[in-house]
């Protein structure tokens, strides 16, 4: 599966790039316990709530690392909900 970092610049120069990479999340996502919560979430008591901005190359280098982190991780249920700007 492709990244968001990879999804972002397949769509560059594409009015809102962040949009498709946000449209992919789920399957970016796949092999960890993170979601796509649009919105304020309240913070979960069994893990953890990450601010993303989709239209952010940066934000998204730095989401990339958490979601490997995540498949790596030996500690199961872990969940991370990630909220768009």
């Amino acid at each position: 599966m492709k990244t968001f970092a990879q999804l972002f610049e397949e769509r560059r120069g594409v009015l809102d790039n962040g949009a498709y990479a946000r449209s992919m999340a789920s399957g970016v996502f796949r092999g960890t316990d993170m979601l796509l919560n649009e919105g304020v979430p309240l913070a979960p008591t069994d893990g953890a709530v990450l601010g993303v901005a989709f239209y952010s190359l940066p934000d998204l280098v730095v989401l990339d690392k958490v979601v490997d982190r995540c498949r790596k991780s030996h500690k199961p249920h872990m969940r991370i909900e990630v909220s768009t700007f």
